[in-house]
């Protein structure tokens, strides 16, 4: 009997599922309109329902083709949450743009909407989080990390310049610290000095006045020993507690010192000593220059070649030319068509070969002059 009741009751809900004439119409209908105002889920759900077989062919099959479409056009989200220590939490729940998402993230994808949407996590023990994201359409199985507790999500860019600040202000403020500590210890350290050595005069002076027995003097508390031994052992234990004070506090401000955080490494720009070939009338050379980095080098008002700024060069001592380089160096070029050699010499060896030259040119010009004679 039980069975036969069943069996009846889920062909009467086979029946009430299987939309009519009108109700196919109006699911058709309902999920263009979704569609357009970018609902894809509704959009979706309603293309089912115009897709069922009762509805007729032709409504039948366009719904069909339009539920396949969004199926491929609704995007997905894999949510995962992790703690500040980086473990993985599942009971998380989330809500979207208000309306309750699911109430448990485990890796798998979960169908939205696209647009802009504000997320909202909530953890038991872990305070809330809210990201907004902007999902695309047709994206598919976008990985999104939310971390309570206020770390960055893994792969997140860092921030180096924020970071380097927070290193120099811890490393700062641990220097200053350490300094102060330092400080306290070395005055400390004085003071008990000084105490002591009040100590020891006035210990002096209670043996004198009781005949090297400063105890002896005890029994008559008026008398000068007596007070001068009371005042001794008080500033012995007044020196005795600064140099541990002392001893404390330096130890800590080296301890401070050494453990600062290093300071972040900065990288200078490179430099060193290149060549560049160069041409002037009636020769060639080459040019013995500062190797700047690129950013320098090809500045605007830093152009590589022979004349700079507009001006011809000046005359060089090597029957070549010069320009001023970069950080105010002489850049020299020899001239001659072989290309020469480059002098890498300094100012004074310049100028010496500069004469050793001239005299070879004077020289070969009076055996020119004098064989011209003897030819005329």
């Amino acid at each position: 009997m039980l069975a036969v009741v069943a069996m009846a009751s889920t062909a009467r809900s086979a029946r009430a599922a299987d939309p009519d004439m009108p109700a196919c119409l109006a699911a058709n209908e309902t999920s263009i309109k979704l569609r357009t105002d970018h609902k894809l889920k509704q959009a979706r759900e309603q293309s089912l329902v115009c897709a069922s077989a009762s509805c007729p062919d032709i409504v039948r099959d366009r719904c069909r083709k339009r539920a396949s479409d969004l199926t491929s056009a609704i995007p997905t989200l894999v949510l995962l949450a992790k703690d500040a220590d980086q473990h993985d939490i599942v009971s998380v729940a989330v809500s979207m743009d208000g309306e309750p998402l699911t109430d448990h993230l485990d890796g798998t994808g979960i169908a939205v909407d696209p647009g802009q949407h504000t997320l909202k996590f909530v953890a038991p023990g872990q305070p809330t989080v809210e990201r907004t994201f902007v999902i695309g359409e047709g994206e598919k199985d976008r990985r999104e990390v939310v971390v309570f507790g206020g770390g960055a999500p893994p792969g997140a860019p860092v921030d180096h310049a924020a970071r380097d600040a927070s290193v120099l202000a811890r490393r700062h403020n641990q220097q200053i610290a350490a300094f102060a500590s330092g400080a306290g210890g070395v005055v400390a350290l004085v003071v008990g000095g000084v105490m002591g050595g009040l100590a020891s005069s006035e210990w002096s002076d209670a043996k004198n006045a009781c005949n090297g027995q400063p105890v002896s003097c005890t029994t008559s508390p008026s008398s000068k020993g007596a007070m001068d031994e009371s005042s001794a052992s008080s500033k012995a234990t007044v020196s005795t507690t600064m140099f541990i004070i002392g001893g404390v506090l330096a130890a800590a401000g080296v301890t401070l010192y050494l453990t600062a955080p290093a300071a972040p490494e900065t990288s200078a720009p490179a430099r060193g000593v290149g060549l560049e070939p160069a041409g002037a009338p009636g020769g060639g050379g080459v040019v013995l220059h500062d190797a700047a980095p690129p950013s320098i080098a090809n500045a605007p008002h830093h152009p590589r070649g022979a004349v700079r700024r507009g001006r011809e060069p000046a005359r060089g001592l090597l029957g070549g030319s010069r320009d001023r380089g970069l950080g105010g160096a002489h850049r020299w070029r020899e001239r001659g068509t072989d290309g020469g050699r480059v002098r890498g010499r300094t100012g004074r060896g310049r100028l010496a070969q500069g004469r050793r030259n001239r005299r070879r040119q004077q020289h070969r010009d009076g055996h020119t002059v004098h064989a011209a004679l003897r030819r005329g």
